[in-house]
């Protein structure tokens, strides 16, 4: 739906940004923001009253899937936003 699409458009923002040097710490930073909101949202609509009438009813594989995914690029990015400039 609609958070998934902006979900999807905040991503494409940030992979252009890290393409570009002078953006990449801030792109970094945004990138782990998204994917710890992303994190939430999923443990939010786990619970009983869901995240916006919406209840994810089991831990699924897409849903794993998703968590791990969202785990490591947290963990990639924070590596990238420490990495000092090269020159």
């Amino acid at each position: 739906g609609t958070l998934f699409a902006l979900n999807a458009a905040g991503a494409g923002v940030l992979v252009v940004m890290l393409a570009f040097a002078r953006l990449r710490t801030l792109a970094a930073l945004g990138g782990i923001a998204l994917s710890v909101g992303s994190l939430v949202s999923i443990v939010i609509s786990m619970t009983d009253g869901g995240l916006f009438a919406y209840t994810e009813p089991t831990w699924r594989t897409p849903i794993v899937i998703a968590v791990v995914a969202e785990i490591l690029a947290v963990v990639v990015l924070a590596a990238l936003a420490r990495r000092r400039p090269v020159g």
